[in-house]
């Protein structure tokens, strides 16, 4: 297990993590609607449920201002995350194929949803050129995901050469079975620290957590639920 200057650890990197963890994956923000309201959410009321698209913090009303954000950083790839991606299904297939034409099959994209996508949608992605999925399934389900509709969106998503991820926040819940799941598609785990923003922080002061200190947003008890994991087994 590896540990660097922020606190974050891990025992292995596949390439879009690297790919993060260097500064050379774009963000791109295809749209704030999602109608999930996650109480953890920390998407800004500048974005949350509204239909705009941001390459990092630039506005882009036109493919050339992706491109110009693109080169600006020197992306080698870019995550595709909202909102919900997938309720602008056509938009992102645009910019998967967009992205990949102009930068080559190497750019590595992946891609954010809290949906269960069917087939056909992940064949589409797939097709567009996408390199991996990171699921974003709803806590109530995390026990039993394996019995969940997630489980055929999975399943597929690794079944068409898609890499598979379950993220979510890493917040006191039974996760034996999400484990389960990623191995037998050979899939990864990646738990974010639950964090305060001025769009969550009621939510979750009403659920009872609190900031670390008066200097960091993260909720106290976040970070020990991952690091009490790493002791039990791998996330891989």
């Amino acid at each position: 297990m590896e540990k660097d200057n922020s606190g974050s650890f891990f025992n292995f990197l596949p390439e879009g993590c690297s790919l993060c963890y260097k500064g050379a994956k774009m963000v791109l923000f295809v749209t704030g609607i999602c109608g999930k309201n996650c109480f953890y959410c920390p998407v800004s009321n500048e974005r949350r449920e509204r239909d705009k698209i941001f390459a990092n913090e630039k506005l882009v009303n036109r493919d050339e201002d992706l491109i110009e954000e693109a080169i600006s950083m020197d992306a080698l790839g870019t995550g595709i995350t909202g909102g919900e991606p997938l309720l602008r299904l056509d938009r992102v297939i645009h910019y998967i194929k967009f992205l990949k034409n102009r930068f080559g099959k190497s750019h590595h994209i992946h891609l954010y949803t809290a949906l269960s996508p069917n087939r056909g949608i992940i064949e589409s992605l797939k097709n567009a050129g996408l390199d991996e999925i990171r699921f974003h399934p709803p806590p109530h389900l995390w026990a039993n995901l394996g019995k969940s509709y997630y489980m055929d969106s999975i399943t597929w998503s690794h079944d068409l050469g898609i890499s598979v991820w379950i993220e979510i926040p890493s917040i006191e819940s039974d996760l034996s079975d999400i484990l389960a799941l990623l191995e037998k598609v050979d899939g990864f785990l990646n738990l974010n620290e639950l964090e305060f923003s001025e769009t969550n922080m009621e939510e979750l002061k009403k659920r009872g957590y609190i900031p670390v200190s008066d200097i960091s947003s993260a909720a106290q008890g976040s970070k020990e639920v991952a690091e009490a994991l790493k002791t039990l087994r791998s996330t891989r």
